[in-house]
């Protein structure tokens, strides 16, 4: 159910950025967006983005920027049964539930990166990040003893996190028709609890995700219409909601005909 069980929500929104020529080849970038909405009130989000061009073939490029994500109508109206009980079964009902004052996850995000490009023949990426998260959502148990009893998850802002990795990517035109691609990402992932949740459910959501990912990719122009493409990828193993999943290769090949234009 949700309470109240209709509701008009207002979001006012602005956004500003500029580009700035420091150096004929220094770009500075500066933006930033404010918004208001009707859950977690005003909200700022800003970017700075430096971009360094040392020669025609090469790119330096770092930024700094935060990002929130606003809380949804259902984390702060909703009451959820999580544990329906039989109609026979007098056990007392469990509830996620919904708090008004239910706050905006945050993030500071750090990246750099490096890019070369060799005359559109082939090029090279690689980009560093280090994510810094505040106020994500947890659940922790409250007993209401009513009446009637119930068991409530009411939605709180008491986990913290942080991420950092790298990303690799690659490009190489053969010949005519012929490309080749190559990429992989290297993430790791920490989150802790704070203000003392035991939310271990949502903690564990560090290993969700895998460490490693890794593609290869080749896409070819046979001519007379024909195009085969193939692809080997890679995902490393993770472990979420009690369950492992193993590391594993996937193949893909695909064949194709234009029969007209």
């Amino acid at each position: 159910s949700l309470d109240p069980s209709s509701r008009s929500v207002n979001l006012y929104s602005a956004f500003i950025q500029d580009e700035f020529s420091l150096k004929d080849n220094l770009q500075l970038t500066a933006g930033i967006k404010l918004e208001h909405n009707d859950f977690s009130g005003f909200e700022y989000q800003p970017n700075l983005r430096l971009a360094w061009a040392v020669d025609e073939h090469q790119t330096w490029w770092g930024s700094v920027s935060r990002a929130v994500r606003t809380p949804s109508r259902g984390e702060h109206d909703v009451a959820l049964r999580l544990v329906p009980p039989a109609a026979s079964d007098p056990c007392i009902p469990v509830y996620a539930q919904g708090k008004n004052d239910y706050d905006s996850e945050d993030l500071i995000a750090y990246e750099l990166g490096y890019r070369f490009n060799y005359d559109n023949i082939w090029s090279v990426d690689v980009a560093t990040f280090y994510n810094d998260y505040d106020n994500l959502r947890t659940l922790d148990p409250e007993f209401d003893p009513g009446p009637p009893p119930a068991v409530l998850f009411p939605f709180n802002n008491k986990l913290k996190g942080r991420t950092y990795g790298a990303e690799f990517s690659g490009q190489w035109q053969v010949r005519r028709g012929w490309r080749l691609n190559a990429s992989y990402t290297w993430l790791d992932m920490q989150l802790r609890l704070v203000n003392g949740s035991t939310d271990s459910s949502s903690q564990s959501a560090e290993q969700a995700s895998p460490v490693s990912k890794a593609a290869v990719w080749s896409s070819f122009d046979f001519g007379n219409n024909l195009q085969l493409d193939a692809a080997l990828r890679y995902v490393g193993d993770l472990e979420g909601s009690g369950a492992r999943i193993d590391s594993y290769v996937e193949a893909d090949l695909r064949e194709g005909w234009a029969v007209k234009p």
